[in-house]
C-alpha cells in the first residue's frame, strides 16, 4: 500500500512540475493546478480517505505531511512570483496565506462543515479557490 500511495504522490508531482515548465505568470498557474486539483475531486471517492484513516492511519499520516510540505511551499512560490508580476497585492504575507490555503484544502474533506452526501468536493474546492483568488489579486491581477 505504501508503494501505491508513493506512486500517487510522485504522480502529482510530475503532473505540477510540467504545469511549472510551461512558463505560465502566476494567477494562470494557479488556474492550471487547481483545475488538476479540480478534475481530481470530481473523481475522488471521500470512502477512500476514510478508509485509510481507518486501515492505513500512517499511509494518510503520510499523505497530509506530504501535501503539507508540497502544497505550502508551491503556494508560497506561487504568490512570491505574482507579487512581483504585480498580479497580487504587495501586502501578503505569503507565509500565513500558504498555511491558510492548505488549511482550506484540509478542511473541504471534513464530514463536520461539509457532508459528502450535502456537499460535493469540486464544489467546495471551486468556491475555496474563488475566496483565494480574490483575498490576493491586485487590482490588475483582478483586471487580467
Amino acid at each position: 500500500m505504501v508503494k501505491v500511495a508513493t506512486y500517487y504522490l510522485n504522480c502529482q508531482q510530475y503532473k505540477f512540475q510540467e504545469i511549472e515548465k510551461k512558463k505560465l505568470n502566476a494567477i494562470d498557474t494557479l488556474i492550471e493546478v487547481s483545475q488538476h486539483v479540480g478534475n481530481f475531486m470530481k473523481e475522488f471517492n471521500p470512502s477512500v480517505r476514510y478508509d485509510l484513516q481507518k486501515y492505513y492511519p500512517e499511509i494518510l499520516k503520510m499523505h497530509i505531511e506530504y501535501k503539507r510540505t508540497h502544497i505550502i511551499n508551491n503556494i508560497k512560490s506561487n504568490l512570491q512570483k505574482g507579487i512581483e508580476e504585480r498580479l497580487y497585492r504587495t501586502d501578503i504575507n505569503t507565509d500565513i496565506v500558504a498555511k491558510l490555503y492548505f488549511l482550506r484544502l484540509e478542511a473541504i474533506f471534513d464530514e463536520d462543515y461539509f457532508p459528502h452526501n450535502e456537499y460535493h468536493t469540486k464544489d467546495v474546492f471551486s468556491e475555496m479557490f474563488r475566496y483565494h483568488i480574490y483575498g490576493i489579486a491586485s487590482k490588475k491581477g483582478l483586471q487580467y
